[in-house]
């Protein structure tokens, strides 16, 4: 009898890969600041940088991880439903999904107020989760009694996650929000032909906006700018030889705070 092959999963496995490859990077990153500053220089999701003009955290603080705990509970929750959504996509589309529903979680955080830390993969989780749903009802499993019930008990369980303590809620909030648009822009199948362009246009909105409006509302209050933090982050930066980019880094973040400060001491 010959013995079915899982199918390939080589986009999974990159986002596993690199997940792992940073949360090793953060043992051997010389640096002797807090762990929370340590995950601020490799790339976390941290309010002030954004607005200093670096959005490529949108993407980057997905990959890291603030415990063996979460970065174990997150990699194990990608093997189970990248199996299945890679497979039904494809492996560009499928990054694609995952890629666009992590950015999008996070700008949903950007546009909050107050000042913010924040990692993992739990956007681009709630984006996929969002698909696997739609993909479901669209194959027909919701009419499956079974089926149906393990939805709900997924649905209700990662909605009453987010009344827990220290969890970023609109990280997946924005996460599921994203995911359901960019599976019906992405989901060649007849049925949401129609819904193809308008669920691509309506992502490219709700994206741009949230750009947008966090840029437009970009005060931080004085009693939420940690200066001290932005400033040993900075001078790990000039000593990994980064320092025209953190003098730079510095003016920015100077308007952003309305102050002048980290300029003077990075530059000086």
């Amino acid at each position: 009898m010959k013995k079915s092959r899982l199918p390939a999963m080589p986009g999974t496995y990159t986002v596993i890969i690199i997940c792992i490859v940073m949360y090793a990077a953060g043992f051997i990153l010389p640096f002797k600041g807090s762990e929370s500053e340590k995950l601020i220089l490799l790339g976390a999701f941290y309010k002030p940088f954004i607005l200093a003009g670096e959005y490529w955290r949108l993407i980057t603080a997905g990959f890291l991880h603030g415990s063996f705990i979460h970065i174990f509970f997150n990699i194990y929750a990608v093997m189970i439903i990248g199996r299945i959504l890679e497979h039904r996509f494809g492996t560009w589309k499928y990054l694609l999904l995952m890629l666009g529903s992590n950015a999008g979680g996070y700008l949903f955080l950007l546009v909050m107020k107050g000042n913010t830390m924040a990692v993992g993969l739990s956007g681009a989780l709630y984006g996929l989760m969002a698909s696997y749903i739609i993909t479901v009802i669209r194959l027909g499993g919701w009419q499956i009694p079974a089926l149906r019930s393990s939805l709900i008990q997924l649905v209700l369980i990662n909605a009453c996650i987010n009344f827990m303590p220290g969890i970023a809620y609109m990280v997946h909030i924005g996460g599921f929000i994203s995911g359901a648009l960019l599976t019906l822009a992405l989901d060649s199948s007849e049925m949401y032909r129609s819904m193809r362009v308008h669920a691509a246009a309506a992502f490219l909105i709700v994206f741009l906006f949230g750009i947008w409006y966090g840029a437009k509302n970009s005060y931080i209050y004085e009693h939420e700018r940690y200066l001290g933090t932005d400033l040993r982050i900075l001078t790990a930066e000039k000593e990994l030889g980064l320092g025209k980019y953190a003098e730079n880094m510095a003016k920015k973040l100077d308007r952003v705070y309305g102050v002048q400060y980290l300029e003077y001491i990075i530059g000086g």
